[in-house]
């Protein structure tokens, strides 16, 4: 998957958790805490690369 897709996703999630904490759906946060761990580990790498 490519950098701005994962960042697009990750942007999305922390924008829902931040302005949507009343409606979020914690069975869908802990999928996507199952699931996405290895976007959310390519997404750090290539932050690290950067700096």
């Amino acid at each position: 998957m490519n950098e701005d897709v994962l960042m697009t996703k990750a942007v999305g999630l922390r924008n829902l958790i931040v302005h949507e904490y009343g409606k979020l759906d914690l069975v869908q946060i802990y999928d996507i805490a199952q699931t996405g761990m290895d976007d959310l580990q390519l997404f750090l790498k290539s932050i690290l690369e950067k700096i």
